[in-house]
């Protein structure tokens, strides 16, 4: 049973000064005073370390928005703020620990938290669309209370919601089928050279695009995402010829060693993609060819913040 079912909770701001907090009932309307800077939000409550959920649906966002946990004694203004946090990164509040995580989400996404306390652990995990994305921390228990938080730099309004049932922290099996899905890079040939890849997940994102059905979502995360769009010139069940948009970065500074990787895929043109025993995926164009693999989820969780 979720023991936030049934309240209202009252939220409360950072500090007044850098931001604003409406609340009516369970909806939320939050804006920074500057888009650099964010502004947090947590409920107040004094309940003790409970299982418990609590999710957000995104019904306006202009910016960036996190969702997580935080203490009554690392709530503070801005960047200050020091909790567990999920935007698409694991974070807590003022940096990355660990980048690439989970799929970044959009307006109509709802983002859901739970915290489940054991006698030796304590462990956060996250969901999107009321299914878990996997736990992110998991720290030893020394029974402090973490609340639910939000971290927001820009604007944003949400319809938090707190569920009667426990969704289960199992992250769902996917049978991989077709172009879409995740996919690991395992080859990649600028022109005639092949090219060495580092040491790390490199990862491909494809995805139907639910607002234009002749168009597919791409997504590579190297050190930065970067996202774009193509749209489906001619396809069967093996091949697929599409025209390719420019992609938009989230212009952090990668590593050196993936900077490099990083340019080549943002750059190159893309036209044709093929799919090889429904198990090794080909991107190729004039002056480019990757190989990649279907890639199934595992993710670890973190022990610290």
């Amino acid at each position: 049973m979720n023991s936030l079912h049934n309240e209202t909770p009252t939220w409360i701001p950072d500090d007044d000064s850098n931001g604003t907090l409406i609340q009516n009932g369970n909806t939320l309307s939050i804006s920074s005073a500057s888009r650099g800077t964010p502004f947090n939000v947590r409920i107040d409550s004094t309940r003790p370390n409970e299982d418990y959920y609590f999710q957000a649906t995104i019904t306006a966002l202009q910016g960036n928005l996190s969702i997580g946990v935080i203490s009554k004694g690392e709530f503070f203004p801005g960047w200050k703020a020091k909790g567990m946090f999920f935007n698409g990164n694991l974070t807590n509040g003022s940096a990355a620990l660990m980048t690439n995580w989970g799929p970044r989400f959009k307006v109509g996404d709802s983002l859901g938290v739970r915290v489940t306390p054991g006698n030796k652990s304590l462990d956060v995990t996250y969901f999107r669309n009321g299914a878990s994305i996997g736990t992110g921390f998991r720290l030893a228990n020394n029974m402090a209370v973490f609340y639910p938080c939000l971290h927001v730099s820009g604007s944003a309004s949400l319809e938090l919601a707190f569920p009667p049932e426990l969704p289960s922290i199992e992250i769902p099996a996917v049978e991989p089928s077709g172009f879409f899905g995740d996919w690991k890079l395992e080859k990649a040939w600028n022109g005639e050279t092949e090219i060495d890849i580092p040491r790390k997940l490199i990862q491909l994102v494809l995805a139907e695009d639910e607002t234009s059905p002749n168009y597919l979502q791409m997504s590579f995360k190297v050190g930065n995402s970067l996202n774009g769009r193509a749209k489906f010139v001619k396809e069967n069940e093996s091949f697929m010829t599409i025209e390719c948009g420019p992609f938009m970065s989230t212009r952090m500074m990668p590593p050196p060693e993936l900077l490099p990787l990083e340019t080549f895929l943002g750059s190159k043109k893309i036209t044709n993609l093929t799919l090889q025993d429904n198990a090794t995926l080909v991107l190729s164009g004039p002056e480019m060819k990757t190989e990649w693999s279907r890639y199934v989820r595992n993710p670890q969780p973190l022990s610290n913040y």
